[in-house]
This record gives C-alpha cells, sequence and structure tokens, in this order.
C-alpha cells in the first residue's frame, strides 16, 4: 500500500469521525420558549425568550440572542463559555399586535474544533387595545350615508371593556355614543349619523379604559366622496350593530340596512299622498 493510500484512507477515516461528532452536536439548542409560531403572547411586559441548551461532553458552548424588529439582526443577550446544561433566557421588549423573529446562534467549542448552530424562531403578542379597525386608516371616498365605525377591543385584565368612539368634526373632541361596556376581545361598530359631509377628512379615535385609567387609540382618518351623486344613500339612519368576528360584515349590514329603511319610508309617504 503506497503512501498516498495510506494518507487518503485516513484523511476519509478522519472526516467521518468529525462529521459523526458534527451530527451529533447539531441539535444542541431546543424547546423554545414562546414555542415556534406562538400567538396571543401578552405584551405588558418584556417577553422572556429562553432555549435549552445541552452542552456537549468536554466541550463549552456560548450562545447568543437576537431579534430584528428594526429590519436586521441585532443581540439582546448572551452567555459565553457555558459547561453545564439547563435553559437560558434573554428579555425582548415587544408591543401589541406584532411579529417577533428571535434567533439564537451558538457556538459550540470542542478543545480543536468547533460548531455553529443558528435556530430561527417567531411569536405574535396578543392584539392591542383597540384594532382591526373600519374603515381603515386613511380610507377614500366614502359614502357618508350611516357610516360605520368598528374597532375591536382587547382587555388583558377582564371579561369587559368600557370606550366610546369620538371624533373632532366640531373642532373638538366629541363623543359619538356615550361610553358603554361590551364584551372585550371582540368585535363593536356604531353607525355615526353626525358624517353627512362630503369631500371632508373626518378624524376619530376610541377612548378606553382599564386598570390605568382613560386611555386614547391612535387617531384614524378617512375622506368622504366628492360629490353627492356618487353616494344613492337615501336618507341618513342610526344604529348600533354589535357582532363577533367579522366585522367587515358588520359594517356592510349597517350601511345596507339604512338604505332599505330609507326606500320602505319614501315608499310609504309616496303610497300615503296618493
Amino acid at each position: 500500500m503506497t503512501r498516498r493510500a495510506i494518507f487518503s484512507i485516513c484523511f476519509v477515516i478522519g472526516l467521518l469521525f468529525t462529521l459523526s461528532n458534527v451530527s451529533a452536536f447539531i441539535n444542541c439548542i431546543d424547546h423554545p420558549s414562546p414555542s415556534d409560531d406562538e400567538a396571543e403572547i401578552d405584551y405588558s411586559e418584556t417577553v422572556q425568550t429562553c432555549v435549552y441548551v445541552d452542552v456537549p461532553q468536554d466541550c463549552n458552548v456560548s450562545i447568543y440572542f437576537y431579534e430584528n424588529s428594526s429590519g436586521s439582526w441585532v443581540e439582546y443577550k448572551n452567555y459565553t463559555n457555558l459547561s453545564v446544561k439547563g435553559t437560558y433566557c434573554g428579555n425582548l421588549s415587544v408591543d401589541c399586535g406584532t411579529t417577533y423573529y428571535w434567533r439564537v446562534a451558538a457556538f459550540i467549542n470542542c478543545t480543536d474544533w468547533g460548531w455553529w448552530e443558528n435556530h430561527t424562531y417567531s411569536f405574535t403578542t396578543v392584539d392591542c387595545p383597540v384594532s382591526h379597525i373600519y374603515p381603515s386608516n386613511n380610507s377614500v371616498n366614502l359614502c357618508p350615508c350611516c357610516l360605520a365605525l368598528c374597532a375591536k377591543f382587547t382587555n388583558l385584565s377582564g371579561d369587559t371593556m368600557k370606550f366610546t368612539f369620538q371624533s373632532n368634526y366640531t373642532g373638538s373632541w366629541q363623543n359619538l355614543e356615550d361610553s358603554r361596556v361590551a364584551p372585550a376581545n371582540e368585535t363593536y361598530c356604531i353607525c355615526v349619523p353626525e358624517i353627512v359631509w362630503f369631500n371632508y377628512t373626518y378624524y376619530w379615535r376610541v377612548i378606553y379604559y382599564d386598570d390605568s385609567g382613560a386611555n386614547s387609540s391612535d387617531i384614524f382618518s378617512f375622506t368622504t366622496a366628492a360629490h353627492v351623486e356618487d353616494c344613492p344613500c337615501g336618507d341618513k339612519g342610526s344604529g348600533i350593530i354589535y357582532v363577533e368576528e367579522n366585522w367587515i360584515f358588520a359594517a356592510t349590514v349597517s350601511s345596507t340596512l339604512c338604505f332599505l329603511i330609507a326606500i320602505v319610508l319614501i315608499f310609504y309617504f309616496t303610497k300615503k299622498r296618493r
């Protein structure tokens, strides 16, 4: 057997031994918390992201936590030269109604060789107190005919939530209805007879009440259609519709009911005059 052949055999055996060791260490990191793609995570405090690290025998591990809410990966916690198996965590500041991606990278150092291991996970925080609004923010060409305003209300601390819709169409913020208490984590809609102007931008918000007192949602806006003939709505009406899930359907039904009532009234008075 030639020297080259002996060298080749030794190289292959060494490579196979190294690969077998690497494959044994690929799953050094496991059991992420929150679990991958988990939803409805409480956002009221920082979220503790954790992984279990299985440190191989005769090795040490350095792990690094990263998040990319800014658009690039930023380190927010690290542990270096770990020699003990266990769960290691890092606190991540979060906001409501947002999906976050976080990653854990580990360098496994085994005396004369090392191995990098990476895992990426995600979780989604629970909806903001006011979310899933209708009309969507900055909507245009809406008909001011018993226009429905809708929002989903989420309350982490109780089964109900107190709130009121407001608009500043008079120049200052005014309640569009009396404050109400409704089941939390549901969608609520009102029909607003005060919205009557064409080619006008309306601003609205929701005041909601929780353990900290009165709070305001973001300010939303929409712009009505430019011309009356674009909106054959009939007379304005009023009413309230409460739905559990499909808020777009609720808004559509609200406007449709107002229109049908107007048609019936017109038909009735026309016939009565005859």
